[in-house]
């Protein structure tokens, strides 16, 4: 079962997130911020790793994104309503979708990105 790690500092939309994957048949490990996830991915090693760009908490979700898609191998979307949020995506390599999300698009982006028999990325 492939594993998504969700990286948002609104638990609704966590929670959101959880009913969606887990209906889509995959494994979701909610994260409040991005340093907890930094902590805690080398043991989830997920498949993809969902993130929104927003969190007060720990502002520096770039240092994340980099170390999951760099370091990682991992698959990253950012989700945001912010505009600036778009071209760091695209300079960063990371695909985006803009807040609110169209579901469908989300659904199509998720099966792209997790299809085939591509295990996690290995952190080193």
């Amino acid at each position: 079962m492939k594993t998504v790690m969700v990286v948002d500092d609104n638990p609704s939309i966590r929670e959101m997130f959880r009913a969606l994957l887990c209906g889509l048949g995959y494994r979701p490990i909610l994260m409040e911020n991005g340093k907890e996830a930094t902590i805690y991915i080398k043991e989830y090693k997920p498949d993809l790793i969902i993130t929104d760009y927003d969190m007060g908490s720990w502002p520096n979700w770039i240092i994340f994104a980099r170390f999951a898609k760099q370091e990682c191998k991992i698959k990253v979307i950012m989700i945001s309503a912010n505009e600036k949020a778009k071209e760091i995506a695209d300079k960063e390599g990371i695909h985006f979708l803009e807040k609110p999300f169209d579901f469908v698009k989300l659904k199509e982006l998720i099966s792209k990105l997790l299809k085939g028999g591509e295990e996690s990325g290995e952190c080193h």
